[in-house]
């Protein structure tokens, strides 16, 4: 089952771009994120004095697309984002989490620091400058739900906030009532199987598709090459295909067919339903569904039309 978060976002000079501070009205955390350029300002902030987790990123210039991530943990949060922001050239964005009531402890935040990277590291969607993994010793089994409660919120808070590298693909993959409808690849010599998600298409692991590349658009064709140099997509042991090793997010549904075909595919096209409906089909079929008709007709017209009188 799928369940509502409300969230509280404030933007704190208003300007979606500037400081904000997002915070969880059930619990107690937050997370304050920030630009590099407004650093001198959010660290004079009352929250980045305690106890957290943070995540800097920014555009990786060797890999066109990319971003790099670092993450880390501090007993002070202001101490360890000054050591990055005077020696660390990368990073443009910055997220902190921490707790209202600056109740995260040393154990805590090793605890999340070792999650953190450990999971952006398995999703291969950033590149990652923490090396090597921390190893804390592990939580008492009594605790664990509640280390795992506090490590699904600081997903939840910097993910809505735009923190990078950090998803979680394979929830959706075992979870069957989060998952749409499922298509394959309708290109010769490949079978792929995959979804669309809100991230765009995710394509499951184990699909194969042809080892050959030769008339791929230039963006397609550098995806697949730094697929290839991540081992994210490997030649088959008879060099004949390429295959996913593990579920990956593409950005959209051409991206996910033209990159495993080794061709340039619409993908609204390419990918159909066992029983033959594309991708295009669903989502004109979904505009054809009449929505549930307003409680009082004619409300809304009635408002719309009041504001514009005014």
């Amino acid at each position: 089952m799928t369940s509502t978060e409300t969230l509280e976002i404030t933007l704190t000079d208003g300007r979606p771009s500037g400081i904000r501070v997002a915070s969880s009205v059930e619990r107690s955390c937050l997370c304050v994120a920030f630009g590099r350029a407004d650093y001198a300002k959010v660290r004079m902030r009352p929250e980045l004095s305690r106890t957290g987790v943070y995540l800097v990123q920014g555009a990786d210039d060797g890999q066109p697309g990319k971003q790099r991530i670092y993450m880390g943990r501090a007993r002070v949060l202001t101490e360890r984002l000054d050591e990055h922001h005077r020696d660390k050239d990368f990073w443009t964005q910055g997220f902190a989490f921490t707790s209202h009531n600056d109740g995260l402890t040393e154990n805590h935040v090793a605890q999340l620091e070792a999650r953190l990277i450990r999971l952006a590291r398995s999703a291969g969607t950033a590149i990652v400058d923490n090396r090597p993994i921390p190893r804390p010793k592990a939580p008492r089994a009594e605790t664990r739900s509640s280390y795992d409660r506090l490590f699904e919120d600081v997903l939840l808070l910097m993910g809505v906030l735009g923190a990078a590298g950090l998803e979680k693909v394979a929830p959706a993959v075992t979870q069957p009532e989060s998952v749409g409808v499922q298509y394959r690849l309708k290109a010769k010599g490949t079978t792929c199987q995959g979804f669309e998600c809100s991230d765009g298409f995710l394509v499951r692991a184990g699909a194969e598709g042809k080892v050959t590349a030769r008339k791929l658009s230039p963006s397609y064709l550098q995806r697949r090459k730094q697929l290839l140099e991540d081992k994210i997509l490997v030649k088959t042991d008879d060099g004949k295909r390429v295959r996913l090793v593990r579920d990956h997010v593409f950005g959209s549904p051409s991206a996910a067919a033209s990159v495993m075909a080794g061709v340039n595919w619409n993908g609204r096209e390419a990918w159909a339903d066992e029983r033959g409906s594309t991708l295009k089909d669903h989502q004109v079929g979904i505009t054809q569904t009449p929505p549930p008709a307003s409680a009082h007709p004619g409300t809304q017209q009635a408002l719309f039309e009041a504001n514009q009188s005014q």
